[in-house]
């Protein structure tokens, strides 16, 4: 099982920390704006089963595109089944619910 993570904290000690850091501007990244974390939030968890993108594949794009030091997000892939695992904001947990409904269903 391949397990990435966004956070230098959730690497070291194995779990996400339990708040963010007070709010932050917007991140501007290959023309869109992704929301700063706001402070405080609750963490929650997503199972997502992929039918048509390769799982591991889809985990790095997620976490190379919503990746930052402040930022709790946890991404693991369980191979057998497909299955992408997030723990995040709900507010990301949203976020990434879009891109892969739209990643895995591209527009022909």
């Amino acid at each position: 099982m391949l397990v990435l993570t966004g956070s230098a904290a959730a690497q070291q000690v194995g779990k996400l920390p339990p708040a963010f850091p007070p709010a932050m501007p917007p991140q501007q990244q290959k023309g869109v704006t992704i929301p700063a974390p706001k402070p405080g939030g609750k963490l929650g968890l997503r199972i997502f089963t992929l039918r048509n993108a390769d799982a591991t594949r889809l985990a790095k794009v997620l976490t190379d595109f919503l990746q930052e030091p402040n930022r709790p997000l946890l991404i693991s892939v369980y191979a057998q089944t497909n299955t992408i695992l997030v723990q995040a904001s709900p507010e990301d947990l949203d976020l990434i619910e879009l891109l892969i409904a739209r990643l895995e269903n591209p527009p022909r």
